[in-house]
């Protein structure tokens, strides 16, 4: 479980996501839930293969689209594995395995969020 100071969403980032999707709220959530899954899924297979290009294409889109629904510590985990790529050192099993618990404990959160929505 997160402490108070590693939230795994910021409460007022995701309530601006909240109010920006309206009655699409639901929608948008499980939207991004597949996203992230898929996601994820190309970071393991770049890590896997050894493909730094798809592990920094994956994470590029979550660092962007985990901020936007106020999911900054897996924001700061894939800028921080995107930069990693830029100076030319690729992610390590730990680094791998420390967005995976990331997005494992993000996806737990968003859908306790989706059940007390709807």
């Amino acid at each position: 479980m997160p402490s108070a100071q590693h939230e795994i969403l910021d409460s007022n980032l995701f309530d601006d996501y909240k109010e920006l999707l309206d009655n699409k709220f639901s929608e948008g959530l499980r939207r991004f839930l597949v996203d992230l899954d898929d996601l994820m899924g190309k970071v393991q297979s770049g890590f896997e293969q050894g493909d730094t290009g798809v592990i920094h294409e994956a994470v590029h889109c979550l660092k962007s689209s985990s901020a936007l629904v106020g999911a900054l510590p897996l924001s700061k985990l894939s800028h921080k594995t995107e930069t990693q790529i830029k100076c030319g050192v690729s992610p390590s099993q730990n680094d791998i395995d420390t967005l995976n618990t990331a997005a494992a404990d993000l996806r737990n959160r968003l859908w306790e969020e989706l059940q007390n929505a709807g």
